[in-house]
């Protein structure tokens, strides 16, 4: 029986109890991949169903060489993926180290502060600059308010540089990770 499997005429057609003993995929996965490629029986009754072999035999390896080039693909995606991460990651390494990069978080903390202190300075200037506008006309009251704006504004400026010059330093004096 084991020739007789093993060698088809043409024009035969074949069940699948002799594909199963010929693939050695089991009957199951063999109706299945069947199905799924559109492989009809070119006879069925009640002992079972025959196939072409010229059609069914290329189309159960149909899925598995199309599985095996979707995986080699999800592969080479996945790699690529992984290394542009990793790229990515270097890169903004690198950009904390020169300085280019800083912290979000302390960022915000940072702007937060300075912008609280200008806020209480000109909340303030009212009580500041009342006394000094006694009796001052328009002229002088306009000098006297924008002297002290200017004054807030520039304490903000110089601030805010040395604030920044801060965070150059702190990432200036941090270890050298190859002086490790």
């Amino acid at each position: 029986m084991e020739n007789s499997l093993l060698t088809i005429e043409h024009g035969k057609l074949i069940n699948l109890q002799s594909l199963e003993a010929l693939t050695g995929i089991t009957y199951k996965t063999l109706k299945k991949r069947l199905t799924q490629n559109g492989v009809k029986p070119k006879k069925s009754s009640s002992k079972g169903s025959a196939y072409d072999p010229k059609v069914a035999l290329p189309a159960l390896y149909t899925n598995l060489s199309n599985a095996s080039n979707d995986n080699t693909a999800d592969l080479t995606t996945e790699k690529a993926r992984l290394a542009k991460a990793q790229a990515e990651k270097t890169r903004l390494e690198a950009e904390k180290l020169m300085g280019t990069l800083v912290d979000k978080e302390s960022w915000c903390n940072e702007w937060s502060s300075l912008l609280v202190e200008f806020k209480d300075k000109i909340l303030s200037a009212p009580l500041k600059l009342v006394p000094k506008l006694k009796g001052k006309n328009s002229e002088e009251t306009y000098a006297i308010i924008t002297s002290h704006l200017k004054e807030v504004l520039n304490d903000l400026a110089n601030d805010s540089k040395s604030k920044a010059d801060e965070i150059q330093f702190e990432i200036d004096s941090s270890p050298d990770p190859e002086d490790s």
